[in-house]
């Protein structure tokens, strides 16, 4: 599939220094985890462009209001505003974190057709893949990636993350620790990040099968391959591996709930390695 070359509307191409006021306004909104605010500012705008589009809706993603940033994409078609690859790729963010990758999908291809750079755009693709990969589609989100490269996208480290995530929820450790070598071998330095949704691959195994020995074998698997990197573990990282010796699958629901159902043996495991891990000043996200 190519990519339809088209001219950039009036629309999406109007930049006043008062918009991007605005626009920067309501970003300070979402960080103060202010959506009303955010609102506020946007109605506020006398004519608002598609840059203050895509920070508003990219707002009723991160804050969760995802109902209200299908409708503001409405009112753009309403308006024959033509939106522009941005404000596409904070629409599928939306999706994606609605975990509705059907509709991700009708709305990544629209976005192909009708914007010239969203072919090469990473974050675009990035969001796209995140739908299919909170949906445990692996193979997918791979034939999706090499469709991109195949149009000119480079394919970062970001993209084969949603690759790895749809590894972990689809629990193939195997296939996991696979890609993460290739990762490696394709030159692109694999972050703590990447690490981490392996071991959470890992973890949501070990926490059905609650097979010991292989839980001790994946964890070995993952030190060795981070300190022949240089790689350092974060507090993330850690907490994957407090649930990996625990063998639950969610830590916070573990919090919660208790220890019920964890052997003495997976506890004192756990607790070893937060004790190693405080000794060298990392420390869980939680108290545990």
């Amino acid at each position: 599939m190519k990519c339809k070359q088209t001219e950039s509307q009036a629309a999406s191409a109007k930049v006043r220094p008062e918009n991007a006021r605005f626009t920067v306004q309501i970003q300070a909104a979402v960080r103060r985890r202010d959506w009303v605010g955010a609102h506020k500012v946007f109605l506020s705008i006398p004519d608002p462009n598609d840059i203050n589009y895509c920070a508003i809706i990219n707002a009723d993603a991160e804050l969760r209001y995802f109902e209200e940033g299908q409708k503001l994409f409405s009112h753009m078609e309403a308006a024959h505003m033509t939106p522009g690859v941005a404000t596409y790729s904070a629409l599928l963010k939306l999706f994606a974190l609605q975990e509705d990758d059907a509709r991700a999908r009708t709305l990544y291809y629209e976005g192909l057709q009708k914007v010239p750079e969203a072919c090469t755009y990473a974050p675009l693709l990035n969001s796209f893949l995140d739908a299919l990969a909170r949906a445990g589609k692996a193979s997918e989100v791979w034939q999706e990636m090499q469709a991109a490269e195949a149009r000119g996208a480079v394919l970062d480290r970001g993209h084969f993350a949603c690759l790895l995530k749809a590894l972990r929820e689809s629990v193939c450790p195997e296939a996991a620790f696979s890609w993460l070598e290739y990762i490696h071998q394709r030159g692109l330095k694999p972050t703590i990040q990447h690490y981490t949704l392996v071991l959470g691959a890992c973890v949501k195994e070990i926490s059905v099968s609650k097979d010991d020995a292989k839980a001790d074998a994946y964890l070995s698997r993952l030190m060795l391959s981070l300190g022949e990197h240089g790689i350092t573990p974060n507090q993330y990282f850690l907490e994957e591996q407090v649930a990996l010796m625990l063998g639950i699958d969610r830590l916070k629901v573990f919090m919660s709930s208790g220890i019920h159902g964890v052997t003495i043996e997976r506890q004192v495991k756990a607790l070893k390695v937060i004790e190693k891990a405080s000794a060298s000043g990392l420390k869980p996200t939680q108290e545990i």
